[in-house]
């Protein structure tokens, strides 16, 4: 059996607000813990609420797509400040309609007005995205990724009369 496997990491870009948030974090906490002398127990509630959102805030702008291909699978997990790791999507090729570009016309023929778009990219408009329009039952999921050439030689692989490049 001809095993086909590939992985590839893409660092979603920040947004930007993620540059401002160490520094009004560490801001706010002086602050409220000068008022914490003032307000007592709701000052040292409102800095344990203002260190618990920054730390949130922090690891949520610092996001990384990982596309692996197994077999006949294309699993995606997102990583969360290089730390925590969940997997959001499992793709059976004999599910998937057509891989394509994201601006190529064929996409339009396998897409409805209905369909869900869940984006895995880098959201960097100089990188190719490219589009994989998923059909599970009634629902039909266009999901965009950036894979690199050996993920995309193994897409080719897994599903080649689905591929459009």
């Amino acid at each position: 059996m001809n095993d086909v496997y590939a992985e590839w990491l893409v660092k979603r870009k920040a947004p930007v607000y993620s540059g401002a948030i160490i520094p009004l974090a560490v801001v706010l906490g002086c602050i409220m813990f000068f008022l914490t002398f003032v307000l007592g127990y709701i000052g040292f509630i409102l800095i344990v609420g203002v260190g618990v959102a920054a730390y949130f805030l922090n690891i949520n702008s610092k996001v990384e797509y990982e596309y692996i291909t197994v077999v006949d699978q294309l699993t995606i997990d997102k990583i969360l400040g290089q730390s925590r790791r969940k997997r959001i999507m499992t793709c059976e090729m004999e599910k998937v309609a057509i891989i394509a570009p994201e601006d190529s016309y064929l996409i339009g023929e396998h897409v409805g007005n209905q369909a869900k778009i869940k984006d895995f990219s880098s959201n960097d408009s100089n990188k190719k995205k490219y589009t994989i329009v998923y059909k599970e039952g009634t629902e039909t999921i266009k999901i965009l990724i950036e894979p690199g050439e050996k993920m995309i030689n193994c897409l080719k692989q897994m599903a080649p009369r689905k591929m459009n490049i």
